[in-house]
């Protein structure tokens, strides 16, 4: 795999009349001068990574959605096709397949992201890219550029948003995920400055999804990643065969940038020596990750300390206020809505002493042991700790029991943050973990870890495995 120290990116910056920068053409010049160009070897190793990650929260989302998956398939009447549902043993379009690839992506709430973006990035990229690869035949180190190109832009259309793109309703994984999608698969097949300026124009004008349908018992969330993977899909090959699109659909008047967010603008160049892909975060709970710092407080907790659950008098969480609104919910309707809890997620971090995909599974939400202790759980917006946020996602946990004992404990960076990461060994093993969750016995699953490993010369037998 080839590597580069490139000190300075050689990139012409676009400016109208007024002096403004053209964002869509400075995106298609830096993408342009890095569709060939050698990367550096952490990026590549990074986006094996988020591979790996990808294919076995997928290969275990598809288990939890199968029947979903098994109806819509007869609905379309279509069980033949080129393209594979992961961890299906039938093929369909590739449309299709990309759809519900992306559902199953996203609905065991384990796929990775980006906590200044607010962005889950492997869902809506990687899905459509790995099906375009397997129907192109690609190579491997293009597919990786992909991923890494993908995320790059995703990831800074997204940090430039925030928080105004969210407090609008607008979710961030859907809408700069679809323009991320396709990116990804204009930058691994090579497209000219044309089409990659159609594709990006397609893409900005066809992303969509909001925030509204994780509430309440819905189980559509997942939905949001998978359209967009889906909507990049279908702007990629807009592109491909070069509509022209406006001079700058990110930055127009009218443009992604200014009808989606309140935010003023100072789009920085990519540096490639800190890609975006290098800073995201990687999941090790199943559960939304602005829970994840009080359920590792409440871990640590439970490991340092013995003491019996039933002896609880109450728990209190303090954290910032993004962790709460929305996550404070102690009526359960079913697993997305578990996932969504941050009461239920530090309840089964204390009941359990873990918080896995088990966890958060319908057996387990309406376990009354769960749930009775969930209703000791108190949730409070701590301003401190709102004022870090987004740098720190922190939660404070204290535990006192009925014997007027208090615990506490304080996590301001959870594990798999850049701050924190995951070990390969905890990535590997979340992998197996997942993966014969979703039915891959053992030998399948290091057969798959061996082939990502080795994804420049083994790419095409990766398929089989899926």
């Amino acid at each position: 795999m080839k590597s580069s120290k490139i000190e300075n990116l050689s990139i012409k910056m676009h400016y109208d009349s007024n002096n403004h920068l053209h964002i869509t053409n400075h995106i298609v010049d830096f993408l342009h001068e890095f569709r060939t160009s050698p990367l550096l070897e952490n990026a590549y190793y990074q986006a094996k990574n988020c591979l790996l990650d990808y294919l076995g929260v997928t290969i275990a989302g598809s288990k939890i959605s199968k029947n979903h998956i098994e109806q819509y398939v007869q609905l379309s009447n279509n069980i033949s096709g080129a393209s594979r549902i992961i961890g299906q043993p039938y093929k369909t379009d590739i449309v299709s397949a990309i759809l519900l690839n992306g559902i199953s992506s996203h609905i065991a709430e384990m796929d990775d992201g980006h906590r200044f973006g607010m962005i889950h990035l492997a869902s809506p990229i990687i899905t459509p890219l790995l099906l375009v690869a397997e129907q192109e035949k690609m190579d491997g180190e293009d597919f990786l550029r992909g991923i890494i190109l993908g995320y790059e832009i995703a990831i800074q259309l997204a940090s430039s948003m925030q928080p105004s793109h969210k407090n609008k309703g607008f979710h961030t994984t859907a809408t700069c995920g679809t323009i991320g999608a396709a990116v990804g698969i204009a930058s691994a097949l090579k497209y000219n400055k044309t089409q990659l300026k159609s594709t990006i124009s397609a893409a900005a004008t066809s992303a969509s999804g909001i925030l509204e349908i994780q509430e309440d018992g819905s189980e559509l969330k997942p939905y949001n990643p998978a359209i967009a993977a889906v909507n990049g899909f279908l702007a990629a090959r807009i592109g491909r065969v070069g509509f022209l699109g406006p001079d700058d659909i990110l930055g127009g008047r009218r443009g992604f940038l200014s009808v989606m967010s309140d935010n003023s603008f100072e789009f920085s160049k990519p540096n490639i020596h800190d890609l975006g892909i290098l800073n995201i975060y990687l999941k090790p709970y199943a559960s939304c990750r602005h829970c994840h710092s009080a359920i590792e407080a409440t871990l640590q907790i439970t490991a340092e300390n013995h003491f019996e659950v039933d002896k609880i008098q109450q728990i209190r969480v303090h954290t910032y206020s993004a962790a709460v609104n929305g996550h404070d919910h102690k009526t359960i309707h079913g697993t997305s809505s578990a996932k969504m809890s941050l009461p239920y997620s530090v309840a089964v971090a204390v009941h359990s002493g873990k918080a896995n995909i088990n966890e958060f599974d319908i057996d387990s939400v309406e376990l009354d042991s769960i749930l009775s202790v969930m209703e000791k759980v108190d949730i409070f917006v701590d301003s401190e700790l709102s004022a870090l946020a987004p740098r720190k996602r922190a939660a404070m946990v204290e535990i006192e029991t009925t014997e007027g004992a208090v615990y506490k404990a304080q996590v301001d960076y959870p594990r798999g943050e850049p701050e924190n990461p995951m070990s390969l060994e905890e990535i590997i093993n979340k992998f197996l973990s997942l993966s014969m969750y979703g039915g891959k016995n053992q030998t399948e699953s290091y057969q798959i870890i061996e082939k990502v490993n080795n994804i420049e010369t083994d790419f095409e037998y990766l398929f089989d495995l899926l």
